[in-house]
């Protein structure tokens, strides 16, 4: 029974290890909440941290990810929005099924002068940022690149000329997929808490066992 017990302890110990090189920091981040206030850094600056961002001025969406095994249903979609104050554009990733705040502020901003006009107050509350929770990452994939920057010079994109421009002399590209952190989705790092605290218990349970049982002969033996 010893055996049994210093073997669990061992794999409860090297759960918790794992886990905790897996998904210990971006846990503390998340544990921690997001960077709200980021002082002006440069995206570069704030790579791989958890930050919540407004998004302002998206200028096109496009199609990140379909279902595997449905190339009809969409999984994902990409917005590129444009940063005023660090004069640079950035990746946002969300499911489809969250997409509707983007799209609303999407629509809003590019409206003709005359549609905004017919809005009146509505406007402002259409043209709303909208938040965005999550890891800010380097893209270093030049073919996400070049799909970035192809969008944007799309028939369906609100970019002008002078952003395209602007966009093709970018010399760093960053994206934020919501809610995930250091890579992990928010769930998933929860999944991970969950086991790695199921791994302690189990250790604690064993570490336990074992020493009333060195406990028991002690007392035994000295009778």
């Amino acid at each position: 029974m010893k055996k049994w017990y210093s073997g669990m302890a061992a794999l409860a110990l090297l759960t918790m290890i794992f886990y905790g090189v897996l998904a210990g920091k971006p846990f503390l981040q998340m544990a921690a909440g997001p960077q709200e206030e980021l002082g002006g850094r440069g995206f570069e600056q704030l790579e791989g941290e958890y930050i919540a961002y407004e998004v302002t001025h998206p200028v096109v969406s496009y199609v990140e990810e379909y279902y595997s095994g449905d190339s009809e249903r969409i999984s994902k979609m990409a917005y590129v929005t444009y940063d005023e104050e660090r004069q640079a554009f950035l990746k946002i990733v969300m499911p489809d099924r969250k997409t509707g705040d983007m799209d609303r502020l999407l629509n809003a901003l590019n409206r003709s002068e005359e549609l905004k006009a017919s809005w009146g107050d509505r406007q402002a509350e259409e043209e709303r940022p909208v938040p965005v929770n999550g890891s800010l990452t380097e893209i270093t994939d030049a073919d996400e690149i070049r799909e970035i920057l192809e969008a944007m010079t799309g028939s369906e994109s609100a970019s002008t000329a002078e952003m395209n421009a602007l966009a093709q002399a970018q010399p760093g590209w960053y994206r934020i997929e919501l809610g995930y952190i250091g890579g992990i989705s928010g769930a998933n790092l929860s999944i991970c808490a969950v086991a790695a605290g199921a791994a302690l218990l189990v250790l604690l349970i064993c570490l336990f066992s074992l020493g009333s049982k060195k406990g028991g002969r002690a007392g035994r033996g000295h009778g």
